[in-house]
């Protein structure tokens, strides 16, 4: 079994990173980059990238609110 660690989306390339969104919230890559430049752009809004073998294998992304 490979290990895995999670860290920010910031320390890791846009491209993987919107490669893996896509594939999460739709099959066009565009709206991956897309929904990466709205997580860039709102400050309460935070995305994690599961890493393996120095490459992105998976994304989770949540606002922080006041609750």
């Amino acid at each position: 079994m490979r290990p895995i660690h999670v860290e920010p989306a910031a320390n890791v390339g846009e491209v993987g990173v919107a490669d893996r969104l896509a594939l999460a919230v739709s099959d066009n890559p565009q709206r991956g980059h897309q929904t990466v430049q709205r997580n860039r752009d709102n400050p309460a809004a935070k995305l994690l990238v599961a890493m393996a073998n120095h490459r992105p294998v998976g994304v989770a992304g949540y606002i922080v609110g006041d609750s």
